[in-house]
């Protein structure tokens, strides 16, 4: 048999961690579903966006566009065509795009770890030696950022999906992400960041301009975000 290549007491203790670990992310689920709770009291949701329209998770349309996905409409359609075969979709517009970008940081090597870049340092290295202007010593006490699961590891100051956690929460946190990714989208929409960075005399020198490059789409894309086109609404 092979388990019995190892020992009782090997697999008492593995039994014994793994019980500790689930209990440590257990209660860790329920104080982040509790600190939710209380936002949400805070920042109750609202029946329309900031753009006046509705919200679209909780539409019926958002069904409706997954079943004509699912059953082969929506790509015998083109956009305009789609959006008026069904009265639900035309609660909203063709396009729907507050909002601030609050942290830029890089360009890093390829090989540096997202955590690393959050952290401003390896976790080997004393917090007071690492470079303190990272995104984690700009995080006020009782704050946290929603991440994924690059940034495990800081739990005190990142939230990550946990089995765990309940659904709405869940789903809260999934369009967080989901409206990150919308901005990495509009700085890949930018000719010049949508492709390899060819510019520069050399790698430091590349960094430089690539940096300069992010930092001026950047703020084109906040001016449009604080001029009729914001990310869509979370909450």
């Amino acid at each position: 048999n092979y388990f019995q290549c190892y020992s009782v007491e090997d697999f008492t203790g593995y039994n014994e961690n793994m019980i500790e670990l689930t209990n440590r992310k257990k209660n860790l689920a329920s104080l982040e579903e509790e600190s939710y709770r209380k936002d949400q009291l805070k920042f109750p949701t609202r029946h329309q966006t900031s753009r006046g329209y509705p919200f679209w998770n909780k539409h019926t349309a958002s069904a409706l566009l997954r079943e004509d996905e699912e059953n082969g409409t929506a790509k015998e359609m083109k956009p305009e065509q789609l959006w008026k075969s069904r009265i639900e979709y035309q609660d909203f517009p063709l396009a729907i795009y507050e909002a601030r970008v609050t942290s830029v940081r890089g360009p890093d090597y390829p090989s540096t770890h997202d955590i690393t870049v959050f952290r401003g340092g390896t976790s080997d290295e004393p917090i007071a030696k690492r470079d303190q202007s990272a995104l984690y010593f700009q995080i006020e006490e009782g704050e946290k950022f929603v991440a994924d699961s690059g940034y495990a590891g800081e739990p005190e100051k990142i939230v990550m999906t946990q089995d765990q956690h309940p659904q709405d929460l869940k789903e809260f946190l999934a369009r967080c992400k989901n409206r990150q990714e919308t901005f990495h989208w509009r700085l890949k929409a930018f000719n010049i960041l949508g492709g390899r960075f060819l510019h520069g005399k050399n790698v430091e020198h590349r960094m430089e301009l690539h940096r300069m490059a992010v930092d001026i789409v950047v703020g084109v894309i906040q001016y449009d975000y604080e001029n009729g086109h914001p990310p869509f609404d979370v909450c």
